[in-house]
């Protein structure tokens, strides 16, 4: 188990994960739900703004995490659940989110990024926390 600290710089949901230095354990992936296809991409002036609903996985147990993660984010980008910003990237890469209580059981991801790429790949991750 690798302590958790975010590689990407980000803010939102009244933290700024480039200041944060505590790091805690999670165990590796109890459950991953790639979201693949059904992704609706539109072009706003200068962003690209990618979309997709989802379902929440299920019932979390007390010490279990939803983590919404994505290989590669092409640009700096807004991040939106269900129209409430939770995230600002401020680089291109990989980065990784804990929605667990922004989710609902029908919710709708949006990345709003300063590029025409395409997303990386975008998984939910459902981690237990350890210790």
């Amino acid at each position: 188990m690798e302590p958790y600290v975010s590689h990407a710089s980000a803010t939102g949901s009244g933290f700024d994960l480039t200041t944060v230095h505590a790091a805690f354990l999670m165990s590796d992936p109890v459950h991953t739900i790639r979201l693949r296809g059904a992704w609706i991409a539109v072009r706003e002036g200068d962003r690209t703004v990618h979309t997709r609903h989802f379902g929440w996985p299920r019932t979390l147990d007390p010490d279990e995490r939803v983590w919404l993660v994505c290989d590669d984010l092409p640009g700096p980008a807004e991040i939106r659940l269900n129209d409430e910003v939770v995230a600002t990237i401020l680089a291109r890469g990989p980065f990784r989110l804990d929605i667990t209580r922004n989710g609902g059981p029908r919710n709708t991801v949006g990345f709003s990024v300063t590029s025409n790429e395409s997303v990386g790949e975008v998984t939910l991750e459902v981690h237990r926390v350890l210790g």
